[in-house]
């Protein structure tokens, strides 16, 4: 899988539906990925984000309850920020399940996430565009 930046509208048929839920303010008109992006990504996840200074016990429930979710189909979903975030991305990867990094910052921006079939990241952010402060 390449790792080229795709934008998709979300009048895409490739666009995620739940993420055109009326309940989501304000509309998201579109998303850039790497990875796959398939409508039924998000039929069945679980999202798991927390602390940047992961504790022993957050590294304990973590290390139990990422492999079930994985192990009973769910794509885990997370920020990618250091900590929890990337802990998640992590047990996902190593117990072979499907994670989504939804990035603060542009697609393009420099990160330690190898980006395949198991891995999907996204943006509302083009390019090497700056965290929002």
């Amino acid at each position: 899988m390449d790792n080229l930046s795709q934008y998709v509208a979300s009048e895409s048929e490739m666009f995620p539906q739940r993420l055109l839920s009326d309940k989501i303010k304000p509309k998201i008109k579109g998303l850039w990925c790497k990875g796959e992006l398939t409508p039924n990504l998000f039929d069945k996840t679980v999202a798991i984000i927390g602390s940047r200074k992961m504790s022993r016990y957050g590294m304990q429930v973590l290390s139990e309850m990422v492999p079930k979710f994985v192990a009973a189909g769910y794509t885990t979903i997370s920020g990618f920020m250091y900590g929890i975030d990337t802990e998640v991305y992590r047990l996902s990867i190593e117990n072979d399940g499907r994670t989504v990094a939804v990035l603060g910052y542009g697609i393009d921006h420099k990160h330690d996430i190898e980006v395949d079939s198991k891995c999907t990241l996204l943006s509302e952010y083009p390019g090497d565009t700056r965290g929002q402060t």
